[in-house]
């Protein structure tokens, strides 16, 4: 397979699990896109042995660097003409006693995310009605989460991927590995 110009960077933000990001390292390297890796707030890092249970070494054929904050990142990558792609699924739909039940959110945490959901959900596509018309940055989100407001208000778009069944998130490295490669051009 011919290997495309597609130049991806990726940004972690607040991930929790050290085999999501282990796999996301190891997707980055089979898709052959990913230039970099960005780990950023508490996303453990390649430093901690056990990601090479998931990332089979992966880790040492991508370079990857550790920040702080990913505004940072985010800010240096649009400088050099990175458009900002967040993987993120807004959803509005799900009513509060839903919401309480089922992902014991209090109901602080959910209004305060269903106004911020309102403010993006008029710029969020699917992301297999896009291509990017230059080199992106993929962030993903924390798996509980999802991306920060702050994140999302730097974003050029926001992406998301359906689904159908009764769930309506994918794993985040799942998501990381269906999007790489749509938005590399596969």
């Amino acid at each position: 397979m011919k290997k495309k110009n597609k130049k991806i960077k990726v940004i972690c933000e607040n991930l929790r699990s050290i085999y999501n990001v282990g796999s996301i390292f190891r997707t980055a390297d089979c898709s052959g896109f990913v230039e970099d890796i960005y780990l950023t707030g508490y996303t453990p890092t390649p430093e901690d042995k056990r990601m090479s249970k998931t990332s089979l070494g992966a880790e040492k054929e991508i370079k990857w660097k550790k920040y702080k904050s990913p505004i940072t990142i985010i800010n240096k990558l649009k400088k050099e003409g990175y458009e900002i792609i967040c993987i993120e699924k807004i959803n509005n739909e799900k009513e509060e006693k839903d919401l309480l039940s089922t992902n014991r959110n209090t109901l602080f945490e959910i209004n305060k995310r269903n106004k911020e959901n309102k403010e993006f959900k008029k710029i969020q596509k699917n992301i297999f009605e896009y291509t990017p018309k230059k080199k992106c940055a993929i962030i993903l989100g924390n798996e509980v989460l999802g991306i920060s407001k702050k994140v999302l208000k730097k974003a050029d778009k926001i992406l998301f991927i359906p689904t159908l069944g009764v769930k309506e998130s994918l794993n985040v490295s799942v998501a990381f590995g269906i999007s790489v490669y749509k938005l590399g051009g596969f």
